[in-house]
Protein backbone atom coordinates (compact mmCIF):
# COMPACT_ATOMS: atom_id res chain seq x y z
CA UNK A 1 0.00 0.00 0.00
CA UNK A 2 1.18 3.58 -0.81
CA UNK A 3 1.99 5.39 2.47
CA UNK A 4 3.44 8.54 3.21
CA UNK A 5 6.47 9.81 5.12
CA UNK A 6 6.09 12.67 7.26
CA UNK A 7 10.17 12.18 9.07
CA UNK A 8 11.98 15.24 8.66
CA UNK A 9 15.06 14.42 6.09
CA UNK A 10 17.78 13.89 8.00
CA UNK A 11 21.61 14.90 6.22
CA UNK A 12 24.12 12.38 6.00
CA UNK A 13 26.16 11.50 9.04
CA UNK A 14 29.30 12.89 7.14
CA UNK A 15 27.62 16.32 7.02
CA UNK A 16 26.97 18.30 9.92
CA UNK A 17 23.81 20.28 10.41
CA UNK A 18 23.66 23.85 9.89
CA UNK A 19 23.87 25.66 13.71
CA UNK A 20 20.57 27.45 14.44
CA UNK A 21 22.72 30.02 14.86
CA UNK A 22 24.53 30.10 11.25
CA UNK A 23 23.19 32.26 8.48
CA UNK A 24 21.83 29.75 6.55
CA UNK A 25 19.79 27.99 9.23
CA UNK A 26 16.39 27.40 8.12
CA UNK A 27 13.75 25.95 10.75
CA UNK A 28 12.56 22.59 9.00
CA UNK A 29 8.90 22.28 8.51
CA UNK A 30 6.97 20.29 11.55
CA UNK A 31 4.96 17.49 9.78
CA UNK A 32 2.43 18.26 12.42
CA UNK A 33 1.43 21.89 10.21
CA UNK A 34 0.48 19.94 7.53
CA UNK A 35 -1.94 17.05 8.84
CA UNK A 36 -4.96 19.26 9.38
CA UNK A 37 -4.87 20.15 6.10
CA UNK A 38 -5.54 16.09 4.83
CA UNK A 39 -7.09 14.65 7.62
CA UNK A 40 -10.73 15.82 7.14
CA UNK A 41 -10.01 14.07 2.66
CA UNK A 42 -8.75 10.88 4.73
CA UNK A 43 -11.75 10.06 7.17
CA UNK A 44 -15.63 10.04 7.32
CA UNK A 45 -16.31 10.92 10.94
CA UNK A 46 -20.05 9.96 11.04
CA UNK A 47 -18.95 6.53 9.57
CA UNK A 48 -15.92 6.36 12.18
CA UNK A 49 -16.80 7.78 15.04
CA UNK A 50 -20.96 8.04 15.16
CA UNK A 51 -20.47 9.02 18.48
CA UNK A 52 -17.52 11.53 18.06
CA UNK A 53 -17.29 15.38 19.85
CA UNK A 54 -17.92 18.28 17.45
CA UNK A 55 -13.82 19.09 17.24
CA UNK A 56 -13.15 15.48 17.13
CA UNK A 57 -15.96 14.92 13.90
CA UNK A 58 -13.87 18.41 11.77
CA UNK A 59 -10.68 16.62 11.87
CA UNK A 60 -11.25 13.01 12.36
CA UNK A 61 -8.33 10.73 13.66
CA UNK A 62 -4.53 11.03 13.08
CA UNK A 63 -4.09 7.92 11.57
CA UNK A 64 -5.42 7.71 7.89
CA UNK A 65 -5.55 5.24 4.85
CA UNK A 66 -3.88 7.27 1.77
CA UNK A 67 -4.92 4.85 -0.78
CA UNK A 68 -8.86 5.46 0.29
CA UNK A 69 -7.70 9.17 0.11
CA UNK A 70 -7.17 9.15 -3.52
CA UNK A 71 -9.86 6.75 -4.03
CA UNK A 72 -12.05 9.37 -2.50
CA UNK A 73 -10.88 12.55 -4.28
CA UNK A 74 -10.78 10.35 -7.69
CA UNK A 75 -14.65 9.47 -7.21
CA UNK A 76 -15.41 13.09 -6.23
CA UNK A 77 -13.78 14.68 -9.54
CA UNK A 78 -15.91 12.12 -11.65
CA UNK A 79 -19.08 13.47 -9.80
CA UNK A 80 -18.58 16.72 -10.20
CA UNK A 81 -17.44 16.39 -13.73
CA UNK A 82 -21.00 14.24 -14.48
CA UNK A 83 -22.65 16.79 -12.92
CA UNK A 84 -20.99 19.65 -15.03
CA UNK A 85 -22.24 17.57 -18.26
CA UNK A 86 -25.61 17.34 -16.94
CA UNK A 87 -25.81 21.90 -16.00
CA UNK A 88 -23.85 22.44 -19.21
CA UNK A 89 -25.92 23.50 -21.87
CA UNK A 90 -24.53 24.45 -25.63
CA UNK A 91 -27.58 24.89 -27.74
CA UNK A 92 -27.31 24.25 -31.68
CA UNK A 93 -27.69 26.51 -34.30
CA UNK A 94 -31.42 26.81 -35.41
CA UNK A 95 -29.62 26.20 -39.01
CA UNK A 96 -28.34 23.04 -38.10
CA UNK A 97 -31.20 22.04 -36.46
CA UNK A 98 -33.53 23.26 -39.67
CA UNK A 99 -31.28 21.51 -41.53
CA UNK A 100 -31.69 17.85 -40.19
CA UNK A 101 -33.36 15.24 -42.39
CA UNK A 102 -36.77 13.85 -41.05
CA UNK A 103 -38.20 11.01 -42.74
CA UNK A 104 -41.46 9.02 -42.75
CA UNK A 105 -40.36 5.32 -42.20
CA UNK A 106 -41.95 3.31 -44.96
CA UNK A 107 -41.75 -0.43 -45.14
CA UNK A 108 -38.67 0.31 -48.08
CA UNK A 109 -36.89 2.30 -45.26
CA UNK A 110 -38.04 -0.43 -42.36
CA UNK A 111 -36.13 -3.38 -45.15
CA UNK A 112 -32.58 -1.50 -45.47
CA UNK A 113 -32.68 -0.65 -41.40
CA UNK A 114 -32.79 -4.28 -40.91
CA UNK A 115 -30.40 -5.60 -43.77
CA UNK A 116 -28.35 -2.81 -41.93
CA UNK A 117 -29.25 -4.71 -38.49
CA UNK A 118 -28.27 -8.20 -40.15
CA UNK A 119 -24.65 -7.61 -41.25
CA UNK A 120 -23.40 -4.65 -39.10
CA UNK A 121 -24.23 -5.91 -35.37
CA UNK A 122 -21.89 -3.30 -33.45
CA UNK A 123 -24.35 -0.55 -34.31
CA UNK A 124 -26.97 -2.70 -34.92
CA UNK A 125 -28.97 -1.21 -32.03
CA UNK A 126 -29.23 2.39 -33.47
CA UNK A 127 -30.82 0.66 -36.71
CA UNK A 128 -33.93 -0.82 -34.87
CA UNK A 129 -34.62 1.44 -32.00
CA UNK A 130 -33.72 4.99 -30.46
CA UNK A 131 -31.31 5.32 -28.33
CA UNK A 132 -33.36 8.28 -26.42
CA UNK A 133 -36.72 6.63 -25.21
CA UNK A 134 -35.23 3.29 -26.46
CA UNK A 135 -38.46 1.95 -28.28
CA UNK A 136 -38.32 0.22 -31.56
CA UNK A 137 -39.06 2.02 -34.68
CA UNK A 138 -42.36 1.32 -36.26
CA UNK A 139 -43.61 2.01 -39.68
CA UNK A 140 -44.84 5.42 -40.69
CA UNK A 141 -43.12 7.29 -37.39
CA UNK A 142 -41.03 10.50 -38.56
CA UNK A 143 -37.37 10.01 -37.43
CA UNK A 144 -34.53 12.43 -37.53
CA UNK A 145 -30.80 11.74 -39.17
CA UNK A 146 -27.89 13.00 -37.42
CA UNK A 147 -24.99 13.90 -40.17
CA UNK A 148 -23.01 11.31 -37.74
CA UNK A 149 -25.85 8.77 -39.52
CA UNK A 150 -27.24 7.94 -35.86
CA UNK A 151 -31.19 8.10 -35.83
CA UNK A 152 -33.70 8.81 -33.90
CA UNK A 153 -37.64 9.44 -33.37
CA UNK A 154 -38.25 12.86 -33.96
CA UNK A 155 -40.17 13.95 -31.13
CA UNK A 156 -37.37 12.49 -28.81
CA UNK A 157 -34.27 13.93 -30.28
CA UNK A 158 -35.33 17.20 -31.40
CA UNK A 159 -35.34 18.38 -27.46
CA UNK A 160 -32.40 17.64 -26.51
CA UNK A 161 -30.48 18.97 -29.84
CA UNK A 162 -32.00 22.10 -28.98
CA UNK A 163 -29.71 22.23 -26.30
CA UNK A 164 -26.98 20.34 -26.55
CA UNK A 165 -25.08 20.17 -29.20
CA UNK A 166 -23.95 16.37 -29.63
CA UNK A 167 -25.46 12.73 -30.69
CA UNK A 168 -26.20 11.03 -28.04
CA UNK A 169 -25.43 8.16 -29.40
CA UNK A 170 -21.45 9.37 -30.40
CA UNK A 171 -21.05 12.63 -29.31
CA UNK A 172 -20.87 14.06 -32.88
CA UNK A 173 -21.33 17.70 -32.54
CA UNK A 174 -23.43 19.80 -34.35
CA UNK A 175 -23.18 23.96 -34.82
CA UNK A 176 -23.46 25.57 -32.08
CA UNK A 177 -24.56 29.59 -31.53
CA UNK A 178 -20.61 30.11 -29.51
CA UNK A 179 -19.04 31.42 -32.84
CA UNK A 180 -15.58 31.22 -30.46
CA UNK A 181 -15.95 27.69 -30.42
CA UNK A 182 -16.33 26.81 -33.82
CA UNK A 183 -12.98 26.70 -34.48
CA UNK A 184 -12.29 24.39 -31.74
CA UNK A 185 -15.34 21.93 -32.50
CA UNK A 186 -14.65 21.14 -36.48
CA UNK A 187 -10.95 20.47 -35.12
CA UNK A 188 -11.95 18.12 -32.81
CA UNK A 189 -14.53 16.73 -34.60
CA UNK A 190 -12.19 15.76 -37.77
CA UNK A 191 -9.24 14.17 -34.51
CA UNK A 192 -11.99 12.18 -33.81
CA UNK A 193 -13.55 11.04 -36.79
CA UNK A 194 -10.43 10.18 -38.90
CA UNK A 195 -9.28 13.43 -40.34
CA UNK A 196 -9.46 14.24 -43.46
CA UNK A 197 -10.99 10.55 -44.59
CA UNK A 198 -13.20 10.76 -41.72
CA UNK A 199 -14.54 13.53 -43.33
CA UNK A 200 -15.18 12.33 -46.84
CA UNK A 201 -16.88 9.47 -45.19
CA UNK A 202 -19.59 11.69 -43.93
CA UNK A 203 -19.96 13.00 -47.24
CA UNK A 204 -20.39 9.39 -49.01
CA UNK A 205 -22.89 8.80 -46.57
CA UNK A 206 -24.66 11.67 -47.15
CA UNK A 207 -24.93 11.37 -50.82
CA UNK A 208 -25.77 7.42 -50.49
CA UNK A 209 -29.08 8.88 -48.05
CA UNK A 210 -29.76 11.35 -50.84
CA UNK A 211 -30.06 8.54 -53.54
CA UNK A 212 -32.14 6.64 -50.38
CA UNK A 213 -34.67 9.28 -50.20
CA UNK A 214 -34.98 9.41 -54.06
CA UNK A 215 -35.21 5.60 -54.20
CA UNK A 216 -37.68 5.97 -51.02
CA UNK A 217 -39.79 8.27 -53.24
CA UNK A 218 -39.73 5.93 -56.53
CA UNK A 219 -40.81 3.48 -54.30
CA UNK A 220 -44.23 5.24 -53.37
CA UNK A 221 -45.03 6.85 -56.34
CA UNK A 222 -44.26 3.42 -58.63
CA UNK A 223 -46.77 1.96 -55.73
CA UNK A 224 -49.38 4.12 -56.20
CA UNK A 225 -49.18 3.89 -60.24
CA UNK A 226 -49.92 0.18 -59.68
CA UNK A 227 -52.95 0.85 -58.57
CA UNK A 228 -54.14 2.84 -61.43
CA UNK A 229 -52.82 0.79 -64.44
CA UNK A 230 -56.16 -1.09 -65.28
CA UNK A 231 -56.93 2.47 -66.75
CA UNK A 232 -53.78 3.06 -68.44
CA UNK A 233 -53.19 1.56 -72.17
CA UNK A 234 -50.71 -0.37 -73.26
CA UNK A 235 -48.99 1.90 -75.49
CA UNK A 236 -48.60 4.34 -72.42
CA UNK A 237 -47.63 1.23 -69.97
CA UNK A 238 -44.89 1.08 -72.34
CA UNK A 239 -43.73 4.45 -71.99
CA UNK A 240 -44.04 4.54 -68.01
CA UNK A 241 -42.08 1.50 -68.00
CA UNK A 242 -38.67 2.96 -70.45
CA UNK A 243 -39.03 5.88 -67.62
CA UNK A 244 -39.28 4.22 -64.57
CA UNK A 245 -36.17 2.00 -66.20
CA UNK A 246 -34.09 4.73 -66.93
CA UNK A 247 -34.86 6.03 -63.74
CA UNK A 248 -33.53 2.90 -61.39
CA UNK A 249 -30.44 2.95 -63.83
CA UNK A 250 -29.91 6.31 -62.91
CA UNK A 251 -30.23 5.79 -59.24
CA UNK A 252 -27.84 2.85 -59.59
CA UNK A 253 -25.11 4.53 -61.67
CA UNK A 254 -24.86 7.21 -58.88
CA UNK A 255 -24.98 4.36 -56.04
CA UNK A 256 -21.85 2.71 -57.94
CA UNK A 257 -19.79 5.67 -58.49
CA UNK A 258 -20.68 6.38 -54.52
CA UNK A 259 -19.10 2.55 -54.39
CA UNK A 260 -16.02 3.53 -55.88
CA UNK A 261 -15.39 6.43 -53.74
CA UNK A 262 -15.56 4.35 -50.95
CA UNK A 263 -13.17 1.78 -52.76
CA UNK A 264 -10.58 4.39 -52.51
CA UNK A 265 -10.60 4.78 -48.61
CA UNK A 266 -10.23 0.75 -48.47
CA UNK A 267 -6.60 1.13 -47.05
CA UNK A 268 -7.28 3.48 -44.23
CA UNK A 269 -6.31 2.18 -40.81
CA UNK A 270 -8.70 4.11 -38.45
CA UNK A 271 -10.84 1.52 -37.22
CA UNK A 272 -13.49 4.16 -37.29
CA UNK A 273 -12.96 5.06 -40.95
CA UNK A 274 -13.61 0.57 -41.45
CA UNK A 275 -16.39 0.47 -39.78
CA UNK A 276 -18.29 2.81 -41.79
CA UNK A 277 -17.12 2.06 -44.79
CA UNK A 278 -18.53 -1.19 -44.07
CA UNK A 279 -21.75 0.25 -42.91
CA UNK A 280 -22.16 2.69 -45.94
CA UNK A 281 -21.18 -0.50 -48.29
CA UNK A 282 -23.67 -2.85 -46.48
CA UNK A 283 -26.53 -0.03 -47.15
CA UNK A 284 -25.62 0.21 -50.57
CA UNK A 285 -25.91 -3.08 -51.74
CA UNK A 286 -28.93 -2.98 -49.76
CA UNK A 287 -30.18 -0.54 -51.92
CA UNK A 288 -29.51 -1.88 -55.08
CA UNK A 289 -30.90 -5.47 -54.42
CA UNK A 290 -34.37 -3.45 -54.10
CA UNK A 291 -33.22 -1.53 -57.23
CA UNK A 292 -32.91 -4.76 -58.99
CA UNK A 293 -36.11 -6.09 -57.57
CA UNK A 294 -38.15 -3.18 -59.16
CA UNK A 295 -36.52 -3.83 -62.43
CA UNK A 296 -37.81 -7.05 -62.57
CA UNK A 297 -41.29 -6.19 -61.46
CA UNK A 298 -41.72 -3.49 -63.99
CA UNK A 299 -40.98 -5.87 -66.50
CA UNK A 300 -43.09 -8.53 -65.87
CA UNK A 301 -45.61 -6.16 -65.17
CA UNK A 302 -45.67 -4.75 -68.00
CA UNK A 303 -45.12 -7.64 -70.37
CA UNK A 304 -48.20 -9.48 -68.64
CA UNK A 305 -50.03 -6.71 -69.65
CA UNK A 306 -49.04 -6.73 -73.43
Amino acid sequence: MFTINFNIYVPPSSMEPSSPHSPHFSQPPNANFFIPFFIPFFTSPQQSHPNATPHHSQYGSAFFDPQQFFQNLANQSFQNYQQDQINKKTPTTQRAIQELPNFTLTPFRKQIMNDQCCSCSEDASNTQSCAVCLCEFEEQEVLTRLPCGHVFHKDCIMPWIKDHNSCPTCRYELATEDPEREAARLKNMKDRFGGEHGWKVFEISNKIENVLNKVDEFVTNYQCKKQNQVHVTNENLEIQKNQDLRTLQRLDGELMNLTIELDNLEFQDNSWIKKQRKAQIVKIQSILRVLDQLKEEINKTTNRSL
